[in-house]
């Protein structure tokens, strides 16, 4: 792990997704990465910049590209699939589109020199760190767990500007960390379908009706849990549980989880240093049957 690669935490991981940063700072501690977040760092546009300026989508996160640039980091990288996204939009629009750069050098200051690496939060875990390191720190297989690994619409989508897997309609690099603890990936038909994202303000009935599907499809699939790479999928599937139990009269009550997390309570940390008492949803039942499954393996 020679790479300098700087750390962007976005809006979401400061705020209402603390969990997903407190998890992640720990488990890249535990795998011996170092993170270093970008200084003075502004939000990416994530997600109403590209529905208001094209200009400003691109001019918000080519910001703090610059700034890594500046500090000699060769790579940037976020938890958030939204942040994510923007980043690699920008990087791929000032590499092929020169107008467009000189555009953006005007409008922030400096041209950026399309010198980053621009990674998810699952390309270091995947990628950087690797899955054989992973395995070796795994000191409480996730054994009897079953999960639905979501991808979300960012990660995969569009395939020439994301790059976490090719496999566009079928990622595996998720389920491929859970397989490394222990745990049991479901087969499921909706895990790069989308839950709305940004849409839950304006068409809340929308997301609903989105998150319910996810939510079904996942319990049906047999899943005790649903693992999320993303602060905004996270938030419609957990903080919207309720509403979507009470329009449509059915109990849910499916734990939503970070994939940092889960790989957390696989290292033998507590799920309050995952930050898991955080979630609407509870998850002190997925916990309790980690518990027992663990004690019954001795």
């Amino acid at each position: 792990m020679t790479e300098k690669i700087a750390y962007f935490p976005g809006c979401s991981l400061h705020s209402s997704a603390k969990e997903y940063d407190l998890s992640s700072r720990l488990v890249l501690s535990r795998c011996g990465f170092a993170i270093e977040e970008i200084e003075d760092w502004n939000c990416c546009g994530a997600s109403p910049a590209h529905g208001v300026s094209e200009e400003l989508s691109l001019a918000l996160p080519l910001r703090n590209m610059i700034i890594a640039e500046d500090r000699q980091y060769e790579g940037v990288f976020t938890p958030c699939a939204s942040c994510y996204s923007r980043f690699r939009f920008a990087d791929h629009e000032t590499r092929k589109n020169p107008k467009m750069r000189e555009r953006m050098t005007e409008l922030v200051g400096k041209a950026y020199n399309n010198s980053l690496g621009i990674y998810h939060i699952l390309d270091i875990l995947n990628g950087i760190i690797g899955l054989e390191r992973i395995r070796a720190l795994i000191t409480r297989p996730l054994a009897g767990l079953k999960v639905a690994c979501y991808y979300g619409c960012l990660l995969v989508r569009p395939p020439k500007i994301a790059g976490v897997d090719s496999r566009v309609e079928d990622p595996t690099v998720m389920d491929e960390l859970c397989v490394a603890m222990g745990a049991e990936p479901v087969v499921w038909p909706h895990k790069t379908e989308c839950c709305g994202a940004s849409q839950t303000l304006p068409h809340t009935d929308s997301v609903l009706r989105l998150c319910r599907r996810l939510l079904k499809s996942a319990q049906a699939a047999g899943a005790d849990c649903l693992v999320a790479a993303c602060p905004l999928c996270h938030a419609n599937l957990d903080m919207r549980q309720a509403e979507v139990e009470k329009k449509y009269r059915e109990p849910l009550q499916l734990p939503i989880v970070y994939i940092t997390q889960l790989l957390g309570l696989a290292m033998d940390m507590t799920p309050e240093m995952m930050g898991m008492d955080r979630h609407l949803v509870s998850t002190k039942a997925l916990t309790a049957k980690l518990v027992t499954t663990q004690v019954d393996s001795l």
